[in-house]
């Protein structure tokens, strides 16, 4: 998750007067079905009205209302865009639309139809508060900033715009400006819920998980939540949990994470599929499907129950989809896998069906790593080609007299709210103090003007090739971890990476979920070290603890 921050996008009650006609008692009626939550009856008789009346953009909107509560987005995205094609100056429409486009997580397409809206009327609030929302997606979180500022300029005791408002600030690390917005929001509507869970996201951020606790807690005893809500509320407590090393009930949790009202951000995957999920009581099955739904990363440290997988189901076919650059490798890791890499429609779907039952590899933790001591014998290592090792055996054999260690010092994206998890290249001269130290470049992305810069200012050079591509050439990447002595890394897919090679990795973190409560290793790789730094600090603070620890060629 991250440091997400869930705020929902925000829909406009239409001000259509009814028309005064025979229709009139169909609409109270459908209108009183849409007020009680009886969606399919009210759908029943919007579309009656729409068969009636087709050019009432209205009846649209209403219909599409229903399709929301009933949690059918494409339906309800279908009738809100008929609603503006009918009439493409109404500002409860576009608005709306807006909004059903957050929700189908298409926020380009929302940015545009919210942005004509605001050109029509700069201070519609609605507008303003849903592109808040597209901004957060599209991190764009200085822009987020001047439209929550707007929003409550025009309406200063709305409880939705300084939810905005808090949004905006913890995206730009202004933790404890942006806790103080929340409870602002809180204080101005006791019932708005998404104020108070963002105020538990950002204590969580601000390091109080025992604090996140309680108020996740006491709002799942609120009893005007939906059952929508009490999930999207678990799957975030259930980070909390696993932070303070409560795996059990947060792996548990961690299965809410596939609710459509999640944000796109946080949410696991919006994958859908025709066979069922896979219930890890059931043994005797033909094919099992274990699909692949986040990050290199994340997939990478769940990857490291796929041994237990393997061995629990001893007679079962298991189809392993990875990422693409993963094929190979895990081929020669678990032979008797059908691994392959992933390739969907533009719906996301999987395009083969023949398997049985399936299950994503993110779920796997939830069944072998219930607690913290099923991760100690986790001894996964990658089987590296000989002609490669070989290969960067000879490129290196000129520096077999220095230190080899492989640097990563930042991820391919950035942005203000991450920042803090990285580092700048010019952070590791204090390493250098030791001559004998030669460092080898593992950053990939656009990082040469950066490593130019480096190798200047401290007289030194930075191993690297021209025709080493580090992001999309994996099989070359951990043949060059294997052959070096150490890699120091920041948190990317390369702690795992050279934790899974065996080559001694040290993982300079801040205080995150994925550490699972410990501090000094990673549990997904058990022989990767880890320094935590402080919630206030960047990671580079502990740049100069690691000295000692390479300090010496690995077979010395």
């Amino acid at each position: 998750m991250g440091d997400v921050i869930q705020h929902p996008p925000f829909f406009m009650k239409n001000k259509n007067p009814y028309p005064e006609n025979v229709a009139n008692i169909f609409i109270k009626k459908a209108e009183k079905y849409l007020t009680e939550g009886k969606y399919e009856s009210a759908i029943l008789l919007f579309s009656k009205l729409i068969n009636k009346t087709p050019n009432n953009q209205f009846y649209f909107q209403q219909r599409a209302k229903c399709h929301l509560g009933l949690e059918r987005f494409d339906d309800a995205l279908r009738d809100f865009a008929k609603a503006v094609e009918l009439d493409n100056k109404n500002l409860a429409a576009l608005s709306n639309f807006g909004a059903t486009l957050i929700r189908c997580h298409r926020y380009q397409e929302a940015k545009e139809i919210l942005e004509y809206a605001l050109e029509i009327d700069p201070n519609d609030f609605n507008s303003l508060i849903n592109i808040g929302n597209v901004y957060q997606a599209l991190n764009m979180s200085e822009k987020g900033l001047q439209i929550a500022i707007r929003a409550i300029q025009i309406n200063p005791i709305a409880a939705i715009a300084y939810n905005n408002l808090g949004t905006a600030l913890g995206d730009l690390n202004f933790d404890k400006e942006s806790k103080e917005a929340f409870i602002t929001a809180n204080n101005l509507d006791p019932t708005y819920i998404n104020a108070v869970i963002n105020l538990c996201n950002i204590e969580s951020k601000l390091g109080n998980h025992w604090e996140t606790i309680k108020l996740y807690e006491n709002l799942l005893n609120n009893k005007i939540i939906s059952a929508s809500e009490i999930e999207m509320i678990k799957y975030y407590l259930s980070f909390s949990y696993l932070m303070i090393g409560e795996l059990g009930k947060g792996w548990d949790y961690y299965e809410y994470g596939f609710n459509p009202i999640i944000p796109a951000g946080a949410i696991r995957s919006n994958r859908k599929f025709k066979q069922k999920r896979w219930n890890h009581n059931l043994k005797n099955i033909n094919r099992l499907f274990v699909w692949r739904e986040q990050g290199l990363g994340d997939e990478l440290e769940f990857g490291s129950c796929l041994a237990d997988l393997d061995s629990y189901l001893k007679d079962t076919e298991i189809i392993l989809e990875c990422d693409l650059r993963l094929v190979d490798i895990y081929k020669r890791l678990y032979p008797r896998f059908d691994v392959r890499g992933q390739i969907v429609d533009g719906n996301a779907n999987v395009l083969f069906n023949d398997f049985q039952y399936q299950i994503p590899i993110g779920s796997l933790p939830a069944i072998f790593r219930r607690d913290i001591e099923n991760f100690k014998n986790n001894q996964i290592k990658f089987i590296v080609r000989e002609d490669l090792l070989q290969k960067y055996k000879d490129r290196l054999s000129s520096y077999c007299d220095k230190i080899l260690v492989g640097i990563c010092w930042r991820s391919g994206t950035l942005n203000i709210g991450r920042n803090l998890h990285y580092t700048n290249l010019s952070d590791w001269a204090q390493l250098i103090t030791n001559k004998d130290i030669q460092f080898v470049n593992l950053q990939y992305g656009e990082c040469e003007r950066e490593i130019v810069d480096f190798e200047a200012a401290n007289c030194l050079k930075v191993l690297r090739w021209s025709d080493l591509d580090l992001k999309n050439n994996l099989e070359e990447l951990i043949a060059l971890i294997r052959s070096i002595d150490h890699v120091v890394t920041v948190a990317t897919a390369v702690a795992p990476l050279a934790g899974y090679t065996g080559t001694n990795t040290i993982l300079l973190i801040r205080e995150d979920w994925i550490m699972l409560g410990e501090k000094e290793w990673l549990p997904w790789s058990p022989n990767v070290k880890t320094f935590v730094s402080n919630l206030d600090e960047s990671v580079a603070v502990n740049i100069d603890k690691v000295l000692p620890l390479i300090n010496k060629k690995k077979n010395s």
